[in-house]
């Protein structure tokens, strides 16, 4: 999708799913110009350190995402 996008306009391009790691990041910079990384991020108090490291990360899922920092669970 993002390269017929790309095909009709040259706007800067951002891309959201599946980027949790360094390679995954790079593949998509291949089409986009912007990747944004959520869960991974949001889930992984030392993201940037495990980056910048080259530690392996893994994809997380929806249901981990289903986190708040309370005793309750989100709605």
């Amino acid at each position: 999708m993002i390269r017929l996008t790309r095909q009709k306009t040259d706007k800067p391009l951002m891309i959201c799913g599946g980027i949790y790691d360094r390679k995954t990041a790079d593949q998509a910079l291949q089409d986009a110009d912007i990747v944004l990384s959520g869960k991974s991020l949001l889930l992984n108090a030392n993201w940037v350190d495990d980056i910048a490291n080259n530690r392996p990360l893994e994809p997380r899922t929806p249901q981990e995402a289903n986190v708040a920092y309370t005793d309750e669970p989100l709605p």
